[in-house]
């Protein structure tokens, strides 16, 4: 995070626009600009991440639920509940655009805030569905919902941050799918040796629990994100003023944001772009289905259900500090090709090792090897496109 008093700030805030009538010049306090990040890295990037990892919960604890009992208990057969992650991931990959639009319309409070709700009750609704149909329903509503998170904070960041400085606060998606992980199989440990109470499976109690830890937490939280960067209660006039300056500095450098087909098609010949469009794809397809059915694949593995969901615990707490070293580096150095590439290669010899082996033990090693490389596509990544 940066640090309050040696915060990288842009101190040249004169903008010359050729005019005959005048030369506007905006000036940004930089201590003042400096002391405002410093509030929002205490109060904004924290909360950020712990929205991040209930969503991850509350989206990837099915992944938990199915071995011990969801898919009995439901009636699925076949490949049914692929199908119902299949579809789940589509309306994430589909909410994200919609969601950051409306962030930028009516303020992250409001919209972050409404996503929030609407996941909260559809994780609540997981707990009472009996059906292939109601598990679609509820899933894919979830997951529309959960799919503008990270793109609404990520918006956030940006007119809050310079852009070389966005790339730490951005880790935090990933670092929240660990996280989450980590706590997921936790906390399924505990609620599976529970048992049923009340007439309700365990794996139902899983997701109640979950809606009313998420409600707590999260209503806690919902507090500090504010609509825009020069709204937040927790900044001083002074503060508020710097940001409102920022942003105006940043109109008269960048001009207005307006869409344009031109740029559009020209972005569209750039073969850099579908470089990194299927770096993207394929990293999503690893992290989305890793979280899910990680406990599926340590229990195919011959282990029992209740160790599944423990023995997941040390495999993101590796991947937790395999990320914040990588990203580390990839800063200090400021070299991206070589992590991107470095990233593929423990993910493609730990799915080796899971499935060309029968040893248990050896399949598990290789979940330890795979999650090296696991997150930290996306966050390399994203440095390049500013």
């Amino acid at each position: 995070m940066e640090d309050k008093k040696t915060a990288t700030v842009d101190t040249e805030a004169v903008v010359d626009i050729r005019s005959d009538d005048a030369t506007p010049v905006v000036y940004v306090d930089p201590e003042k600009e400096a002391s405002a990040r410093w509030k929002f890295d205490t109060y904004l990037v924290p909360v950020s991440l712990i929205f991040i990892v209930l969503s991850a919960l509350d989206r990837n604890n099915v992944g938990n639920a199915v071995i011990f009992g969801f898919k009995e208990d439901l009636g699925l057969v076949g490949n049914q509940f692929n199908n119902i992650q299949t579809l789940s991931s589509f309306c994430s990959f589909a909410g994200e655009l919609p969601w950051t639009l409306v962030v930028r319309r009516f303020g992250a409070r409001k919209a972050l805030g409404t996503a929030f709700l609407l996941w909260s009750i559809c994780t609540l609704g997981t707990a009472f569905i009996h059906t292939y149909g109601q598990a679609i329903a509820v899933r894919m509503i979830l997951c529309a919902c959960e799919g503008g998170l990270s793109p609404g904070f990520a918006f956030v960041y940006s007119t809050i941050y310079p852009q070389e400085q966005a790339g730490k606060r951005i880790m935090t998606t990933n670092l929240a799918q660990c996280i989450s992980g980590a706590f997921g199989g936790l906390f399924a440990y505990g609620i599976q040796s529970m048992g049923a109470k009340r007439g309700l499976a365990a794996w139902r109690w899983l997701f109640i629990v979950e809606f009313c830890v998420t409600m707590v937490i999260g209503g806690i939280g919902w507090i500090f994100i504010p609509d825009s960067a020069e709204t937040a209660w927790y900044l001083s006039d002074d503060e508020k003023e710097a940001m409102r300056m920022k942003r105006k500095r940043d109109y008269l450098l960048r001009g207005e944001q307006t869409f344009d087909w031109t740029w559009a098609k020209e972005s569209l010949k750039d073969p850099f772009v579908y470089l990194l469009g299927t770096a993207f794809f394929t990293s999503s397809v690893a992290i989305n289905g890793f979280g899910v059915f990680l406990p599926s694949i340590i229990n195919g593995l011959g282990y029992t259900s209740l160790q599944a969901n423990y023995m997941t615990i040390p495999v993101y707490v590796l991947g937790a500090v395999s990320l914040l070293t990588q990203v580390y580096f990839s800063d200090k150095l400021k070299s991206r090709g070589f992590f991107i590439i470095g990233c593929y290669v423990p993910v493609a010899v730990g799915y080796l090792i899971c499935v060309g082996t029968a040893a248990p033990g050896a399949g598990y090693a290789g979940m330890f090897i795979l999650v090296i490389g696991k997150h930290k596509q996306s966050h390399v990544n994203v440095p390049l496109h500013s």
